[in-house]
């Protein structure tokens, strides 16, 4: 029997199925192309994963030889492993252990080095202060043998406070007029050598005034019977008659003064240059040259280094 014949398609039915293009091939022509096709599609498919599985041996086998190790390679590790284990072990802690005791040895060391410098450092500071104390003790003998020399040179000096001021034959007149007719001193200009000013002014009253006498027995007269001179309670026409003092003995007799003020002395003023005190009514009176006589002799803790007062203050203002 033959192959019985497929019943023919009419040419609308073939282009209702096929494309435009595939119209006029027959069966077997379409299924011959689409094998090709498909062929085609998957040799390209196989090949690409032919590549994927060449690329990833390929990564395979180098990773293989990077990290593959050999027994002699195991080997030769575990040696090294070995070495540093015992390295970590003992070496390195009895490293750590000479180094410690080397440190602790060094650091006794200095220890006892710091110890002999302290000591050294204490006696040279304690001989030091003895050097400082002798040097103070010879500088202030010094400084009184100064003082002593000009306080010699103002023997022959007064300070006047409460003269008003005016011209130099005005001034040595008003004095000889005190001097005669209130201290009961003769007394003539030529007696006086000079007069100067010094200090501050205040509205109510003048400069302090230097008087210089020629002769120190006219000066110790005229200072003698300074007590004469009539004082009125808050008046600024009092005359007050002080000794021309040195700078040291000045603030030695201020300070002196403020102690008498706080009840830690009796009483106190000044002799020819001389600032005296007593620490009671029946004491003896005693000359001080500075404060440390004030502080050995009355106990007085920084004596008179305190301010109590007006420095400007005179002897007879007390």
């Amino acid at each position: 029997m033959g192959r019985p014949r497929k019943p023919k398609t009419s040419d609308a039915e073939i282009q209702t199925d096929l494309p435009q293009n595939l119209i006029k091939l027959t069966m077997e022509q379409l299924n011959d192309i689409i094998q090709q096709k498909m062929t085609t599609i998957l040799e390209e498919k196989m090949k690409w994963i032919d590549d994927k599985i060449t690329s990833l041996s390929e990564q395979h086998t180098e990773m293989n030889r990077r990290f593959k190790i050999s027994d002699d390679d195991r080997y030769e590790d575990k040696e090294i492993l070995h070495g540093a284990d015992y390295q970590v072990t003992t070496v390195i802690p009895e490293k750590i252990a000479e180094v410690q005791n080397n440190i602790s040895l060094q650091v006794g060391e200095v220890e006892a080095r710091v110890e002999i410098v302290k000591q050294e450092f204490a006696r040279s500071k304690e001989q030091l202060h003895m050097e400082l104390e002798k040097s103070t003790e010879m500088a202030s003998k010094h400084d009184l043998k100064l003082d002593a020399v000009e306080q010699q040179l103002k023997s022959r000096n007064v300070v006047v406070h409460g003269i008003f001021e005016d011209d130099d034959e005005t001034v040595k007149q008003k004095l000889v007029d005190l001097s005669n007719n209130v201290l009961g001193i003769h007394m003539k200009s030529l007696d006086i050598e000079n007069t100067f000013r010094y200090g501050k002014s205040t509205e109510n009253r003048p400069r302090k005034l230097m008087v210089k006498f020629r002769s120190k027995k006219m000066r110790d007269d005229f200072y003698s019977n300074r007590k004469k001179t009539p004082i009125t309670p808050s008046s600024s026409d009092n005359i007050y008659i002080n000794e021309d003092l040195t700078q040291l003995r000045s603030k030695l007799f201020h300070d002196a003064r403020n102690l008498v003020k706080i009840g830690k002395l009796h009483s106190t003023w000044t002799q020819y240059g001389n600032v005296m005190v007593k620490s009671t009514n029946n004491d003896k009176p005693t000359a001080i040259f500075c404060h440390r006589d004030l502080k050995d002799k009355y106990d007085v803790p920084n004596s008179g280094l305190e301010d109590y007062g007006d420095s400007n203050a005179t002897e007879d203002e007390m």
